[in-house]
């Protein structure tokens, strides 16, 4: 897969991502506080774990590492970007949501940005 395939899929994923959580809880009313929280989710969650995983899996030697580094650090930095978000936006609104049920919907996500990273990293390595 070219550095190309793998940035248009990262990009769908990305759209997907962010549809999905703008959509999952929308107010019926345009409502721009709940646009940003949606926008640091996103970034929290959707585009820091790739830019780590990326960038580490670059530089960790050979293909299977490559592989490893990009799926923990993008598992690990999507449910470190849910927990920040929990901190955020759900603490103080004292819901009755542990964080630990927040920071676990980053497995997915993570998953999917760390296949992602690998391949970019694997097809950016001459």
């Amino acid at each position: 897969m070219s550095m190309k395939h793998v940035k248009l899929a990262y990009g769908v994923f990305l759209i997907l991502f962010a549809a999905f959580k703008y959509l999952s809880a929308a107010p019926s009313t345009f409502n721009l506080g709940y646009l940003v929280s949606v926008v640091v989710l996103v970034v929290l969650t959707g585009v820091l774990p790739f830019v780590l995983a990326s960038f580490i899996a670059g530089k960790a030697e050979g293909s299977v590492a490559s592989w490893v580094t990009a799926l923990g650090v993008a598992v690990i930095a999507c449910c470190a970007g849910y927990a920040g978000y929990f901190k955020l936006f759900i603490e103080p609104q004292n819901l009755e949501v542990s964080m630990w049920d927040v920071a676990f919907r980053g497995i997915y996500a993570g998953s999917i940005q760390g296949i992602l990273a690998a391949l970019y990293s694997v097809a950016r390595k001459p």
